[in-house]
């Protein structure tokens, strides 16, 4: 888990109030040996964060108080993540099958002064590889693969 927070300081230089952020993230992973033959895999995520900025303005005096307003302007959002594999070792271990599956999102509310925008992405992946060993000493492999991904955007 790793979180960090920042009161920041006031991008306007006018004397308004200061544009931090925050993050916290947490990560987790595993590899579990179910059997001799099988292996699975996790591993996940979750980010949270804010960020506070001021408003652009307009161009001049070489000032950030020239370009930039002071506003309680902000984005916010929230990444998941999560996957999952396994290796079934078969046929004395020459032939590796691997199925997996993952799923991400990402959710952003990006707000300002008299607007907002709100985004979200989601990706989902399933796919399979195996692998057949053969020969002496192994020295051929034979690898075919499908996968499958599913994209939204709103």
């Amino acid at each position: 888990m790793v979180y960090r927070k920042e009161a920041g300081w006031d991008q306007s230089d006018s004397g308004g109030d200061d544009d931090g952020f925050r993050n916290l993230s947490v990560t987790g992973k595993a590899n579990i040996d179910l059997t001799d033959d099988l292996t699975l895999r996790l591993s996940g995520r979750l980010s949270d964060r804010l960020v506070e900025f001021d408003d652009g303005a307009g161009f001049g005096c070489g000032s950030p108080s020239c370009y930039l307003v002071d506003s309680a302007d902000h984005t916010k959002g929230r990444d998941i993540m999560f996957g999952a594999s396994a290796d079934y070792r078969s046929l004395g271990g020459a032939l590796v099958s691997t199925p997996s599956f993952s799923y991400s999102s990402r959710d952003d509310h990006l707000q300002g002064t008299g607007w907002s925008v709100d985004t979200e992405v989601s990706t989902l992946k399933a796919g399979h590889q195996a692998a057949y060993t053969f020969g002496d000493a192994d020295q051929h492999k034979v690898i075919g693969a499908a996968e499958f991904e599913r994209e939204t955007f709103r």
